[in-house]
């Protein structure tokens, strides 16, 4: 029986079957193990009781939250059978897995990853941006010397063309001054 964050009692029943049978050419034993039954039954503080018959996996996702635990405590500190009460004593790999496991520091730590990553990525996209944007600004000031450029061509082209114009009027004159004098 346990009590969870609102004071409410709940109760879990399991009932297995371990069957032993010997193997073949009678030697050894195998080992059958089946769930027969599961049970919850629930005890509020207004409600007498209520009692629910649950598949095994919705159990083993209901038993953390009713414990209010998370289940990596249930499993490795609560539950712990007798041949796992050893685990501190394991190698240093499998003694860090089971402490993350158990901390939730370690979300905050995937987290903290999660978005210091984030942060590299978008960094290298911004130095990116800031690259094409110091190209932009280069193609922009060679754009805008070029215009004046053209700009500068244009109206000398008009003044060649008005001195053109002049030039003509001017020779085509030129026979009627050779006549007069």
């Amino acid at each position: 029986m346990s009590n969870n964050a609102c004071g409410d009692k709940s109760i879990v029943s399991r009932q297995f079957q371990l069957t032993m049978k010997r193997g073949p050419g009678g030697s050894g034993y195998n080992r059958e193990f089946k769930t027969l039954d599961r049970t919850l039954k629930r005890m509020g503080r207004d409600d007498p009781g209520s009692t629910s018959s649950y598949k095994c996996a919705d159990t083993n996702a209901l038993l953390p939250q009713l414990m209010c635990h998370a289940k990596p405590v249930l499993k490795n500190v609560i539950f712990l059978r007798e041949e796992d009460s050893m685990w501190p004593l394991k190698d240093p790999k499998n003694v860090k897995d089971t402490l993350n496991d158990l901390s939730p520091a370690t979300r905050y730590t995937k987290a903290l990853e999660s978005i210091r990553k984030f942060e590299r990525d978008q960094t290298a996209g911004v130095k990116g941006v800031s690259v094409e944007l110091v190209h932009g600004k280069e193609k922009v000031v060679t754009l805008g010397k070029i215009r004046s450029e053209l700009d500068e061509i244009r109206v000398r082209h008009d003044e060649f063309s008005n001195r053109i114009d002049v030039l003509t009027v001017e020779i085509a004159e030129l026979p009627e001054r050779i006549r007069s004098v």
